[in-house]
């Protein structure tokens, strides 16, 4: 039932930031706020919305880069609601690989999850900081941040692939590219 709803706000942001042709998810988010309020007051968190304006606004930009064809406007099919680390808590976790999640729906209400954890480095990535928790119709996906600095290189180089070209931006300044247009017209 959340996703089902999820998958109506999103489009209805698509359908909005279309309309008023907006390039900010925060300035979509916003302009909303009162419209998800009155649809659906106690029964999701604001956070929702916060997430819902960010994915709608990563499908206008996406359709937008692509040409933006309006005989083809983008929704979404299958949805995907990444919840920041502020709605969920795991509360639980057995060395059997089984925890316990509680994730915020609205104010002063959860729901509570038992899961099996299924991936073989959980317990090393778990002894980083919780991210962001994404919920998928299939299941849950637990996001955690490695904190470990990294030591910078004296002399580093950057890469940026795209279908036509090759970029690369060397510390020193250098910047080379390299054209893919022709292997692209031969794939």
């Amino acid at each position: 039932l959340m996703m089902d709803d999820y998958i109506v706000i999103v489009n209805h942001l698509i359908a909005f930031g279309l309309h008023y042709k907006l390039n900010s998810d925060r300035k979509l988010r916003d302009l909303n706020k009162l419209w998800f309020l009155e649809h659906y007051k106690g029964k999701y968190a604001t956070h929702y919305l916060d997430s819902a304006a960010s994915f709608a606004m990563q499908q206008i930009k996406s359709w937008r880069t692509l040409g933006g064809d309006i005989t083809s406007t983008p929704h979404l099919r299958k949805p995907i609601a990444r919840l920041n680390n502020d709605l969920y808590t795991i509360q639980e976790v057995n060395p059997d690989g089984t925890m316990r999640i509680r994730i915020t729906t609205a104010p002063h209400k959860s729901v509570i999850m038992d899961i099996k954890v299924n991936h073989r480095h959980f317990s090393e990535w778990s002894l980083n900081r919780k991210g962001a928790l994404v919920i998928v119709p299939y299941g849950l996906r637990l996001c955690f941040t490695d904190d470990t600095p990294v030591p910078k290189a004296p002399e580093s180089a950057a890469y940026d692939f795209n279908f036509d070209r090759v970029v690369i931006a060397r510390s020193d300044g250098e910047i080379k590219q390299v054209d893919l247009s022709d292997v692209l017209a031969i794939q």
